[in-house]
């Protein structure tokens, strides 16, 4: 499992939204994932990004989880 799915942006954006931005093509949703948490690892490099983004489920910090969506929906 990755760090952050496009069904969980579901808290950020609604069904009908991600559908019409990625029009049944998830690689654009998980492009956007990809790139949000290449730019939060950018600013966490004083820490072990490779541990932080490993984690799964409720293992994730749940403040940064909504970072990396907040800089998914917006970027």
């Amino acid at each position: 499992m990755a760090y952050l799915s496009v069904e969980e942006f579901k808290t950020h954006l609604y069904d009908g939204v991600v559908s019409e931005i990625d029009r049944t093509d998830n690689s654009i949703a998980q492009s956007a994932i990809d790139a949000a948490i290449a730019e939060a690892m950018g600013y966490l490099t004083a820490y072990d990004t490779q541990a932080i983004f490993a984690a799964t489920g409720t293992a994730r910090n749940p403040i940064l989880l909504l970072y990396v969506k907040d800089i998914a929906v917006w970027h």
